[in-house]
Formats: structure tokens, sequence, C-alpha cells
């Protein structure tokens, strides 16, 4: 997102990202492994951090060849929170879920609202990974979007 952010004339440190606090306790437990170091997933060379081809190998090592990418958990994320509804109404405004993805708006409009949205955006992630973890716990229902994706 750094080449958007700049040539969209945004800072490239500016942008605040809620954790829930799954991400927080996985974070913590990382850093014991990383230390200090400037980076959270570290590459070979210094100063680099992994790319976005050494998740997508993890992803075929995992069984996930022609199923899922590394990308992909963004468009899933989207589409799961976007079908989300309470009561028939949406559980999440579309704006949101764009926001939290830092997909930029150009538009006037965003140009001039700088409301972060923080506290929905903090509510939004922490129901997500809420949402991942009962989909971690409920292995039939997992294992059955695997079979029906592979047949």
């Amino acid at each position: 997102m750094a080449t958007e952010r700049s040539e969209a004339g945004k800072s490239e440190d500016d942008y605040v990202i809620p954790l829930s606090r799954q991400a927080v306790a996985l974070l913590r437990e990382l850093h014991k492994i990383t230390g200090d170091d400037e980076y959270l997933f570290p590459g070979r060379g210094d100063g680099r951090t992994i790319s976005e081809n050494t998740l997508n190998y993890a992803l075929l090592g995992l069984g996930y060849k022609g199923i899922h990418c590394a990308h992909g958990f963004r468009s899933s994320a989207s589409t799961m929170l976007n079908r989300e509804r309470v009561n028939g109404r949406r559980r999440f405004e579309r704006e949101l879920i764009e926001m939290q993805q830092d997909r930029l708006d150009a538009s006037t409009r965003a140009v001039y609202d700088r409301d972060d949205r923080l506290p929905e955006r903090v509510d939004l992630m922490q129901f997500w990974a809420d949402k991942i973890d009962a989909l971690r716990d409920d292995q039939s229902s997992v294992q059955l979007a695997v079979a029906d994706r592979r047949a």
C-alpha cells in the first residue's frame, strides 16, 4: 500500500490499524522469536521483509494450491464482512470495510473527511478475529468448504 498511498499524496506512515485481542497475543508470541528486530517478518537480507511470495509458498506447502493465495485473504475478509447481517441489515458499512482495508478513496468527501472511525474499526477487527476463531473451531464447515472447491 505504500506506493498507492504515496501516489495519492498520503503519508506512508499515518495509517492506524486496530488490532484484535487475538492479533495482539500472536504478535507478543512472535516478538519472543524476533526480539528487537526492525521487522516482525524479516527477510533474508538486511532491512528486508518477507514477500507475498513467501506467504504464497507457505500456503502451497499447507495444501492450498489453487484454493487460496496470500492476497486472497483480503478478498475473503471483504466478502465475508460485507455479507454479515444483523436483523437483515448490514452489520458493517461498505465504506468502513474499505477504510479498514486501506483502499484509498480519492473523492472530494474523502479528502476533507479526516475521521478515522477508529471505534468502529476496532469493533470490526474484533468481530473478524472472533469469526476466524469460530471458523477454525468448526472444522466441519471449513473442511466442507475446502472439499467443495476441490471438486
